[in-house]
């Protein structure tokens, strides 16, 4: 299981409706493309930031960190938001 938490900066976010269709649209792009669990999860009420913690589960490591990666240079390339800070951790249960 893979669990990442991303920081996002929204610096062109003029209010938190702005933020919140912003935040809406890379959750659900993410999630259509890579079918993983993304959920907002700190920062609601901050109008220029947000936290999104996306997990996977898999029976690969391998495959879990690969699937982490993609989704992260996928955020990153969707350029709607600046990626501030991410933390990575690949559990084994």
């Amino acid at each position: 299981m893979g669990i990442c938490v991303i920081k996002l900066g929204l610096d062109e976010s003029l209010s938190l409706k702005d933020k919140r269709r912003t935040v809406s649209s890379i959750k659900e792009r993410v999630r259509q493309k890579f079918r993983v669990a993304i959920a907002e999860t700190d920062d609601l009420d901050k109008m220029k930031s947000a936290e999104l913690t996306l997990c996977t589960v898999a029976n690969d490591e391998a495959l879990v960190s690969s699937l982490i990666d993609k989704a992260l240079e996928f955020v990153e390339n969707l350029r709607t938001a600046m990626i501030v800070d991410t933390r990575v951790e690949i559990l084994h249960v």
